[in-house]
């Protein structure tokens, strides 16, 4: 696929995601799809040479995110929270610890009201960046900054809290401040503002 159907790909996501979020009326959802089919039609055309910035919002977190299977619930809070920019445009680095679908599908009916909710669009934002740490961590700088700080890492997140990252046999373990954990079972998703790990609990929501 070529680079530019990609970023367009990327746009017609978040654009339909966010529309059929804020409108339920059906016909509003066709018309965008109208829309995004009418633009694809002229880039594919008149290809074009793909500027700095729409190379870096292809390789980004965000695309990253939304291109691994395990992360497609992740993706929809970011764009429910109104937080996309910062994992496409902003140059980071940053390390985002996702919790993967099932920990998502796992929530009951009640924990995922809490967190869904328009009206709670602030704890979701929370919620988040409580998720995303400054600067990039792959699997190997942990196990050597867990090492060099006699066990565990202490990582500052967006939100301003902190996620600990320690060691157990083989696996990495990630601790929020309420004491609770989760492994990544996936990691070293790699973006050209940061990397990508997937988490196989739920942290930094009670």
């Amino acid at each position: 696929m070529k680079p530019i159907y990609s970023f367009l790909y990327i746009l017609c996501f978040v654009f339909i995601f966010i529309s059929c979020k804020n409108d339920s009326d059906k016909s509003n959802g066709e018309s965008v799809i109208k829309e995004i089919k009418k633009t694809e039609a002229i880039i594919k055309k008149e290809p074009k040479v793909l500027t700095e910035q729409e190379k870096k919002v292809i390789g980004s977190l965000l695309n990253k995110s939304m291109k691994t299977p395990e992360s497609k619930s992740f993706v929809s809070a970011i764009v429910s929270a109104g937080l996309t920019k910062i994992l496409s445009d902003q140059d980071g680095p940053f390390t985002v610890f996702a919790p993967s679908n099932n920990v998502f599908n796992s929530l009951d009916k009640e924990n995922k009201k809490r967190l869904f909710n328009t009206k709670n669009k602030d704890s979701l934002i929370i919620f988040i960046n409580s998720l995303i740490v400054e600067g990039s961590y792959t699997m190997d700088d942990l196990k050597t900054e867990i090492k060099n700080n006699g066990g565990k890492l202490t990582m500052k997140s967006l939100s301003g809290s902190t996620l600990i990252a320690s060691k157990k046999g083989k696996s990495i373990i990630i601790k929020d401040e309420n004491g609770n954990k989760a492994t990544i079972e996936k990691g070293d998703i790699t973006a050209t503002n940061g990397v990508l790990h997937i988490i196989d609990a739920m942290i930094v929501f009670d």
